[in-house]
């Protein structure tokens, strides 16, 4: 079957010091999110959520969207760390 591979390098964003006291919690967002897409046993549809996530969290990071999202973010994340687990992690 043809395939097609995503690779993305390594992408190095430099926390605004106004975002200082939210970095923690950036952080562990975005570690739970790459843990999904990371695992191959994962159904390929929650690994590709993970990574849109992944690209939210660093908007979120540079300063292009706002703080408030990061309870959207994380309720995301705990729904789609709920249903990937039940696809084989």
């Amino acid at each position: 079957m043809p395939e097609i591979r995503i690779r993305i390098k390594p992408l190095t964003i430099c926390i605004p010091d106004e975002r200082l006291a939210i970095y923690e919690r950036i952080k562990t967002a975005l570690g739970r999110a790459e843990a999904i897409a990371n695992d191959r046993r994962i159904d390929i549809k929650y690994r590709l959520e993970a990574l849109r996530l992944i690209a939210y969290i660093g908007q979120v990071m540079a300063g292009v969207l706002k703080d408030a999202q990061l309870d959207e973010i994380d309720s995301r994340l705990r729904k789609l760390e709920e249903e990937a687990g039940g696809s084989g992690a």
